[in-house]
């Protein structure tokens, strides 16, 4: 199976069915129960809300459902956002999934858009959730930028992670002391407790993600890292730090626990990897289609978040080319092995 082949497989995308335009006129209990299953898949909605989804998940989920019960309604955003007395912007970055709304404002929507009892009741428990702070927010506050935050939530809610890292190993795969190393190299004005707290909320979310603990998803998200062959050979940490490393990279290879992991390595003859531009991005797909897929584009301070389709698939497809160039699973294998052994 070739390298696309074989990305196409892993990333079959599991279909919940989608809205079609009909009018909310003479519309029978059933029939409401019916486009709501296909507004969103009213099971796994359930589900999704049943395990509580925390942040920008929450306000995603919440403003994408919106939006396809106001389009299934046949009502112009424009309207509905003059009969809330909102501006044409507010509106827009509810349904984006960027803003709180509150209850009340949740509740006159749903009658709005005449949203039966079981949805309605979903929807408001939603809103609510995204007025929650999230596990990070009360446990790690002041050491989450807005955009970790975004990314932490997303990442929770995930069916499938696909990343390229052309300097270090991906964060959801790092090893505790080759994170903390990095930290202390990228952020020297951190003393050695700041680090490990640091350290500690990767090695949480890593754990959450791998045992889906509190989560939305009932079993762990795909992650196909793509990992640039040179940051194998840059000794974070000493020789010590990078060897149990590579190690954990090589065992994630063979013998995945908890997260399910596609790891390939990117030659460095790859015209691809030197083409993307950047040194590391993500792409989020998520089960529930109404929650759009989503771009995390990494610079040394912070990310960009990106969700609009055009510039999402072009992403996607810089995603596929590398991993065309990429190894094979045997030949990243030996070459995991190879830099094990030159670290001895």
């Amino acid at each position: 199976m070739s390298g696309a082949e074989g990305f196409a497989e892993l990333m079959n995308r599991s279909s919940l069915g989608s809205p079609t335009a009909r009018s909310f006129c003479a519309r029978t209990p059933a029939q409401s129960a019916e486009r709501v299953r296909r507004i969103a898949g009213l099971e796994a909605l359930e589900d999704y809300v049943s395990a509580d989804p925390q942040g920008s998940l929450a306000r995603q989920l919440a403003g994408a459902t919106m939006r396809q019960l106001r389009e299934d309604a046949g009502l112009p955003g424009a309207d509905v956002a003059h009969r809330m007395g909102w501006s044409s912007a507010k509106f827009h970055r509810f349904e984006r999934g960027m803003t709180r709304v509150s209850e009340p404002d949740i509740t006159v929507l749903l009658e709005l858009y005449e949203a039966d009892e079981r949805f309605a009741d979903l929807m408001v428990r939603l809103v609510r959730k995204a007025a929650e702070p999230g596990w990070w927010e009360e446990k790690y506050s002041r050491l989450v930028p807005e955009w970790l935050g975004h990314l932490i939530s997303l990442q929770e809610g995930a069916d499938c992670i696909r990343s390229f890292e052309s300097l270090r190993v991906p964060s959801l795969l790092q090893t505790a002391d080759y994170a903390e190393s990095l930290l202390q190299v990228g952020h020297p004005v951190l003393n050695r407790k700041e680090s490990a707290r640091r350290t500690e909320l990767l090695m949480e979310r890593q754990a959450r993600l791998s045992g889906r603990r509190a989560h939305c998803l009932t079993t762990a998200p795909l992650v196909w890292a793509l990992i640039d062959e040179s940051a194998l050979y840059r000794e974070v940490g000493g020789r010590d730090v990078m060897r149990e490393q590579l190690q954990h990279l090589l065992g994630k290879t063979e013998s995945p626990d908890g997260l399910k992991v596609a790891l390939r390595i990117v030659p460095m003859r790859s015209s691809a990897a030197s083409a993307a531009g950047v040194s590391a991005f993500s792409f989020l797909r998520f089960a529930l289609e109404v929650v759009p897929d989503t771009i995390f584009v990494r610079n040394p301070s912070s990310a960009q978040l990106i969700t609009g389709e055009r510039e999402t698939d072009s992403w996607r497809m810089l995603l596929d080319r590398l991993a065309v160039d990429a190894l094979s699973i045997d030949e990243t294998r030996r070459l995991l092995a190879e830099a094990i052994r030159a670290l001895r």
